[in-house]
């Protein structure tokens, strides 16, 4: 009998099937894209200021919305943004990947969006290279960053 956590690592073994988009709006971003489930699109982004920068920002979108809308397969869809991340660690040549996590109204995580960031970036940070810093001390979204662990 598998235990909890063999089922949890299996479900994040198995991300949708994403590409990496070809036009770019600016020098240094990177850019991807996947389908879920219900056939919405997401967009996932990595942008600097520079094209020379070492510093990124990692943003997504499901059908242009920032917003978490707490339907379908959150567990395959941050499975394949966990593999982009790996992909664009391979390929960009960087020091830092930040994003942020909104605490909704009021300052309440009433989506759960904090608090599956904090557990997947305990999770994932060490085994993908990075160490995190977490700074929850905006009353409207949690920073997340990444540094590579070499850099």
């Amino acid at each position: 009998m598998k235990t909890f956590k063999s089922l949890l690592n299996e479900l994040f073994d198995k991300p949708y099937r994403w590409k990496k988009e070809s036009g770019t709006f600016f020098d240094g971003g990177f850019f991807y894209s996947f389908r879920s489930a219900d056939g919405g699109k997401f967009d996932v982004e990595f942008d600097t200021l520079y094209k020379d920068d070492t510093e990124y920002n990692l943003q997504f979108t499901k059908d242009g919305n920032y917003r978490a809308t707490g339907e379908g397969d959150a567990l395959k869809v941050f499975a394949t943004i966990l593999d982009i991340i790996k992909d664009f660690s391979k390929k960009a040549d960087f020091e830092t990947l930040s994003f942020e996590a909104s605490k909704g109204v009021g300052g309440k995580d009433s989506k759960g969006r904090v608090r599956l960031y904090k557990t997947m970036v305990q999770r994932f940070a060490k085994k993908f290279g990075f160490t995190a810093k977490v700074d929850d001390s905006d009353p409207k979204t949690t920073l997340f960053t990444l540094r590579k662990e070499n850099k």
